[in-house]
């Protein structure tokens, strides 16, 4: 994965306010076909229940809701070998959003395990 670590990053979050977003390649260096499960990992854990997320890949959704739903699963790509994927990465405070969350600072990386 490219680039390894935080994938969005977000110094002043702030109800309604604009999102955090990056993107990361993924490539399956393997020999076999590969069923990649991915996860959104937030930096603070208590963004969960407030934090929206969406996880794109060839502009196609593979998940979208709330950070605690992608934090367990964000979806999954079939993967042929060396096949390499971009995946958009968007998160964000809806307006109706508690005012306590302005000017945190939140990163977000994704994770993934792979199976045939």
């Amino acid at each position: 994965m490219a680039p390894v670590g935080v994938v969005a990053h977000a110094s002043v979050l702030r109800p309604g306010g604009p999102a955090l977003a990056g993107r990361v390649s993924i490539r399956n260096q393997t020999g076999v076909p590969l069923r990649v499960s991915l996860r959104l990992v937030p930096s603070i854990r208590d963004t969960d229940s407030s934090l929206l997320a969406e996880l794109r890949a060839d502009g196609r959704t593979l998940a979208r809701g709330p950070l605690s739903a992608l934090r367990r699963s964000a979806g999954s790509l079939r993967m042929r070998r060396g096949e390499v994927r971009a995946l958009d990465v968007r998160a964000w405070l809806p307006a109706s959003a508690a005012a306590g969350w302005r000017g945190r600072i939140v990163d977000l990386t994704v994770s993934a395990s792979a199976d045939r």
